[in-house]
């Protein structure tokens, strides 16, 4: 069983692998995207929306598994809410008032990371398409 520890495990083994799945799935969504929308692409409206959907993606795929990798969902962090027990499903919610403060700086550090990493990805590739 997963133990709450405030800002650093907010996730039961379920969630973490919930979040796996989902962090593969939108990575195989960005990938998929890419490989069917980018060779028809010319330029213009098409670059901009394909490269929506791959940063997107992987956007959804990375944070997905920046959770699953450190049981600490971003989500539950900025609510307030904890799910470490293994027997439940129900959220609990956090009272005091460090731990929150602790939860909320962890989920905004992680969401940022997200960002930084599918940005620098998605720019990469536009980059290189726009290239060749």
């Amino acid at each position: 069983m997963a133990e709450y520890q405030p800002g650093v495990c907010n996730i039961n083994q379920a969630g973490v692998d919930y979040r796996r799945k989902v962090g593969i799935g939108g990575v195989l969504f960005a990938g998929l995207g890419y490989a069917i929308l980018f060779p028809l692409v010319d330029g213009g409206v098409g670059i901009i929306v394909t490269s929506l959907v791959l940063g997107v993606g992987l956007f959804i795929g990375v944070l997905n598994l920046l959770q699953a990798k450190s049981s600490f969902c971003a989500s539950h962090g900025m609510s307030g809410t904890q799910l470490t027990k293994d027997d439940s499903n129900q959220a609990e919610k956090v009272t005091d008032d460090s731990a929150i403060t602790k939860d909320k700086q962890r989920s905004k550090l992680m969401i940022m990371q997200a960002v930084a990493i599918s940005l620098v990805a998605t720019l990469a590739v536009v980059a290189l398409k726009v290239a060749l």
